[in-house]
């Protein structure tokens, strides 16, 4: 049987996609592999497929948990023998897998890195002859990405304990040749084989708009929208909910997505998406991995992403059928400014993290393993002498370097939002005493609470008037029935599990080059939203293509600087205007090259988008007074 019959047999496909072959033939010519494949691009077949064809047994090793459930549900569908380790299975569990997984001649296992510093693990696999480990989003090793993980310098050592050195396939989306390079070298990969895909999508359209109203201008593309499906992205958890129910009441089928929701609800509503023709997805960037939704014609960020790897993973998503698709970064002024303060804001100083890690050991030190219960942020950034971003900052560092675990309760805490009616007295009187007391409390100790949903911790409050958690939930229940506030529960209780010693020298290993990745990832990132040249070369360019032309179809392709007498044309034309007049678009653009038309077409659809004019039927209208100056936009 050759590699294309093993490919038919167990997946269907009667050839394989992109570099898909030249990386497995590469894999099964006995060589150590770097293989970089565009989002999307079929990486999993390429480690799956060897190991099948040669009836040997392979190790995975991948940072995301539902990633790796995805992957080995569908295997076994297809008869093939998968199991996985993780976090979330009891110690039954795990046990079962792994005798299952060493029982089977031809098997694959998904380990997270973690899994690689147990002792009873490293025992157990280190004697058996593994054909090859395949390491995932393998970028996520190198203290230059934009996602370093910790638990993935495990890989090194764990590597090193084999009696047998299997063969090394690190697979990713997204590396630049820098991180490819310390990749190589980390994991002392022997004269590998680079297998690269060119990253270019000549079929995405990329697009960066200045709103007064980024949600304005979004529903207005929505709503003219009737050509496939649609992602939306927020960095905000509880900003997806909202934004789904305004896209749904525009007359659209939305549904949402984030981390924090159960994997039974996140699986259901990604089925529903994927079923549902012309649909709305509104997600955090916890939605893609495993998603390959053909149609997806626009994808819009509402928020800066955290880099350009991140971003372009996410667009990646967009049009995967060849269609030409668009893509929308619509961003508020001085976002840029924005973001970037908040990120510093985050940042942590060694004194901080002495101190936080001092008292987590101490703890481990005389405890064992040991979860604090309620782990409330607002007495603990007391405790520490932190913000509450820079404590929440400090515990993903420690999550990832895999000495404590948290609950959903943390990372999403509960919110309150008043509202305007806490100032009108006349139905208080209503209310029962314990709710006129959690009003009074709020209002005491916390603030900014008409301007946004503040997190709040229900213990302290319990604790300060005296009354059960129930009690609150009922009065806060009663309060938000009345109109006075919006109360946003948080899911899960808030705890934290130190479940080992603080990592020697955290400061400067681990949180130096993270919080370095990170301001670099960002400022990279705002530099492609500033960018005057084509935005698909120079993400190209980021990753080493340096010899890529431009796409011809970003906004900035299609905006060049309109010829001084436009100014004297169009620009008065329409300057002119007063509210509630109209003109003819189509016969204004009679004369006009069709380069400079479409910069003018770009800028008014903003205008639209802000509902300052309308389009329709070919005329222009003007809705509010409004001057442009189209030459300098």
């Amino acid at each position: 049987m050759d590699i294309q019959d093993t490919l038919y047999k167990y997946y269907g496909y009667k050839g394989f996609r992109h570099n898909q072959e030249q990386i497995v033939n590469s894999i099964l010519s006995g060589t150590d592999v770097v293989a970089l494949m565009p989002t999307g691009g079929g990486k999993s077949i390429c480690f799956q497929l060897p190991f099948l064809h040669l009836q040997s047994q392979c190790l995975v090793i991948s940072p995301l948990i539902a990633l790796m459930e995805d992957q080995v549900g569908n295997m076994r569908r297809k008869g093939i023998p998968a199991f996985l380790l993780h976090s979330g299975l009891s110690q039954e569990a795990r046990n079962n897998q792994l005798s299952q997984f060493l029982e089977a001649p031809a098997s694959i296992l998904y380990v997270s890195p973690e899994r690689l510093k147990s002792p009873s693990f490293i025992s157990t696999i280190r004697s058996v002859k593994l054909s090859h480990i395949a390491i995932d989003e393998a970028h996520c090793i190198s203290q230059w990405g934009h996602d370093f993980r910790p638990s993935y310098l495990e890989i090194a050592n764990f590597i090193k304990k084999l009696i047998h050195r299997p063969q090394i396939t690190a697979l990713t989306a997204t590396a630049t040749p820098l991180i490819i390079k310390e990749v190589i070298e980390f994991c002392n990969m022997e004269n590998p084989q680079i297998v690269k895909a060119s990253l270019a999508r000549k079929n995405i359209e990329i697009n960066v708009i200045q709103s007064g109203n980024p949600k304005m201008a979004l529903l207005n593309k929505l709503k003219t929208s009737n050509d496939g499906s649609n992602i939306v992205y927020l960095r905000s958890r509880r900003g997806v909910k909202s934004l789904q129910e305004s896209i749904s009441s525009f007359g659209k089928v939305a549904y949402y997505y984030h981390g924090n929701m159960s994997y039974g609800d996140r699986n259901l509503v990604a089925e529903q998406w994927s079923g549902s023709p012309g649909s709305t997805m509104v997600a955090t960037n916890a939605f893609g991995m495993g998603i390959d939704k053909s149609d997806v014609r626009m994808v819009f960020h509402l928020d800066i992403p955290p880099s350009i790897e991140e971003y372009y993973q996410e667009i990646g998503r967009a049009g995967r059928d060849g269609k030409i698709s668009q893509t929308y970064i619509l961003l508020q002024p001085k976002a840029e400014h924005l973001t970037l303060k908040k990120l510093k804001a985050s940042f942590l100083n060694q004194e901080q993290v002495t101190y936080l890690s001092t008292s987590f050991d101490e703890l481990y030190r005389n405890n064992g393993i040991t979860r604090i219960e309620p782990f409330t942020l607002r007495e603990r950034c007391k405790e520490y002498k932190m913000t509450s971003l820079q404590l929440l900052n400090a515990l993903n560092i420690l999550e990832k370097s895999g000495c404590l675990t948290m609950s959903k309760g943390i990372k999403d805490p509960s919110r309150i939002m008043l509202s305007d009616s806490v100032a009108d007295t006349s139905n208080k009187e209503k209310l029962k005493e314990k709710a006129h007391l959690i009003l009074d409390h709020l209002l005491k100790n916390y603030e900014h609470l008409f301007d946004s949903h503040v997190v709040v911790s229900e213990e302290m409050i319990c604790r300060h008037l005296n009354i059960s958690i129930q009690e609150l939930y009922d009065n806060l229940n009663e309060l938000s029935n009345a109109g006075y506030l919006f109360f946003q529960k948080r899911n899960d209780k808030p705890w934290v599990e130190i479940t080992g010693k603080v990592p020697h020298g955290l400061y400067y290993k681990y949180v130096v080059p993270i919080q370095q990745s990170r301001l670099r990832s960002l400022e990279e990132m705002i530099n492609l939203i500033q960018t005057k040249e084509c935005r698909m070369k120079q993400i190209l360019e980021y990753f080493g293509e340096t010899d890529s032309d431009n796409c011809s179809i970003c906004d900035q392709c299609q905006t060049d600087e309109l010829p001084e007498i436009l100014e004297n044309s169009f620009v008065k034309m329409f300057n002119s205007m007063k509210t509630g007049h109209s003109f003819n678009l189509i016969e204004s653009l009679k004369y006009i090259e069709r380069d400079q038309k479409r910069k003018i077409l770009t800028n008014l659809q903003m205008l639209a988008d802000e509902e300052i004019i309308s389009i329709k039927n070919g005329e222009i209208t003007l809705l509010k007074p409004h001057k442009i100056n189209i030459p300098n936009a």
